[in-house]
């Protein structure tokens, strides 16, 4: 998987749309993980939008969500994550809703926060992550949910903070900084853009 994503983010950043799509369809067909392969299409989409080629990117979340809908040992934290970056929150909600039930680890609570706070339910996300930071001062949801609210201030400190903790600045089993969607908003801020600056 890591081999094939180097070479993914390369042929992303020169532009080489159709060598990352033939990379996506190598990795569907790959022996192994169907979570890992479900990652990496996603990344792969990810990596396309972040580039400049957000139709192209949609297209393979899209062609990944299908291939994910016939394989169904895909681990559903995953099958949800992607909704949310196509904002079919309606259908990650009830996945994200019976995994917190289950298991209610920082990466679950987190991603159903993000969740509601974008089908507009701002007051149940923040209920949600009330003493969060304590119990997983790693976890970057507190961030991106700040990012989404275009609080540049409040979510890098909150992201200099799980940095502090020990969470890894660009990749921590979740997606990459350069590549998660929920940070767009502040993408461009001078707060944000010192903080992905090399030594920043």
């Amino acid at each position: 998987r890591n081999r094939v994503m180097v070479e993914a983010r390369a042929r992303a950043g020169l532009g080489d749309v159709e060598g990352v799509l033939l990379l996506a369809d190598t990795m569907k067909n790959a022996l192994g993980s169907t979570t890992n392969i479900l990652r990496s299409l996603t990344d792969m989409g990810l990596e396309l939008r972040a580039h400049g080629f957000p139709a192209e990117g949609d297209a393979l979340l899209e062609d990944a969500l299908a291939w994910a809908e016939q394989h169904p040992d895909v681990a559903p934290y995953y099958r949800a994550r992607v909704h949310y970056y196509l904002e079919r929150n309606e259908e990650a909600l009830p996945i994200l809703q019976e995994l917190v039930q289950g298991n209610p680890t920082g990466s679950n609570l987190g991603f159903l926060a993000l969740t509601l706070d974008a089908l507009g339910r701002p007051a149940e996300a923040d209920s949600l992550l009330e003493g969060f930071q304590e119990r997983f001062p790693q976890n970057w949801f507190p961030a991106l949910l700040a990012a989404r609210r275009r609080d540049a201030r409040r979510a890098v400190d909150l992201l200099k903070a799980a940095f502090e903790a020990g969470r890894n600045y660009y990749h921590n089993g979740e997606v990459s900084l350069h590549l998660e969607p929920s940070l767009d908003p502040i993408r461009d801020h001078p707060l944000f853009r010192e903080l992905m600056r090399p030594g920043g």
